[in-house]
């Protein structure tokens, strides 16, 4: 009825109301503990990831890329003062970084070298550009994918080969790429630049079911490629899954048939509910159709 359709909006539009105000508060939160490192530590920081990018959630740190060496980061969390205690020192990762807790705000802070990942900035930019591109659609995908993989964390753990989120982000830009035409990258310049494909008719949830489906499909039959500057490749040789890093060109993530599986098993359960709504699922099975035949 009527009036139950109204309350079903204004239920989202409280939802969304209130997403907007937790969002609020964890950029102010945030920010001062960013101002606060620069002031304290490294007058040199800058944002980086999520918070850059503008994906943050109420769980996320505050990533940060710093010229100083981690050493010296070590030395300033011992002083009190400084305003940080440490947390973690990950010495033994690919790239190495220390997990800090701002004392007033409990924002937790993750440093790394800027030395260490040179194409941090340029992967930011990446992402914000592609944001940009379609704000009206790719923001609510591309935050409907970060809280999936956030919410899926425990389950996919990065020490065990499993892509984080910003990995599954990138499958999810590729996806709005390369499977639903929204948009095309051209990698000519000194930086890649993101050119508007077709007009969009499918909306942010369209493409998260689309995305799931990508998941779901995984496997050595059908393997999951995520590479920007080529269509033709495939994964190594006995892997159903392979991502490349589109700024290096770098083979960054595959998962074995076993870890496609499981991912595969965590968007099925992410799906529609067998009871759900015939009206809920056909724009988007309508819509992955489309894609599909792409």
């Amino acid at each position: 009825s009527g009036s139950e359709d109204s309350g079903d909006d204004d239920a989202a539009t409280r939802r969304s109301r209130s997403r907007s105000r937790s969002r609020c508060a964890l950029r102010e939160r945030h920010a001062a503990a960013l101002a606060a490192y620069r002031r304290n530590i490294d007058p040199s920081a800058q944002p980086h990831g999520s918070c850059a990018c503008g994906l943050a959630a109420e769980s996320s740190d505050l990533d940060i890329l710093g010229a100083l060496p981690l050493r010296q980061i070590l030395a300033a969390a011992r002083v009190r003062s400084k305003g940080f205690a440490l947390v973690e020192h990950v010495a033994a990762a690919r790239v190495p970084r220390c997990v800090l807790l701002h004392r007033r705000t409990k924002v937790v802070v993750d440093v790394i070298e800027s030395v260490k990942d040179p194409n941090a900035a340029l992967k930011d930019d990446f992402v914000r550009s592609w944001l940009q591109l379609r704000s009206d659609i790719f923001v609510p995908f591309a935050r409907e994918v970060c809280m999936w993989a956030r919410a899926n964390r425990a389950d996919l753990p990065r020490e065990d080969g499993f892509p984080n989120t910003f990995l599954l982000l990138l499958s999810a830009i590729w996806f709005a790429c390369f499977r639903a035409g929204l948009c095309k990258v051209d990698f000519g310049g000194d930086t890649p630049r993101w050119v508007a494909g077709e007009e969009p008719w499918l909306s942010a949830a369209d493409l998260v079911d689309g995305w799931l489906r990508l998941l779901r499909d995984g496997s050595l039959q059908r393997p999951v490629v995520i590479d920007f500057r080529s269509a033709a490749g495939g994964p190594p040789a006995g892997r159903a899954w392979a991502i490349t890093e589109p700024i290096s060109g770098r083979l960054v993530c595959s998962l074995s048939p076993e870890q496609a599986a499981h991912i595969a098993s965590l968007a099925r359960a992410t799906g529609c509910a067998p009871n759900a709504e015939p009206r809920d699922c056909v724009v988007s099975e309508l819509a992955l159709d489309v894609c599909a035949r792409r």
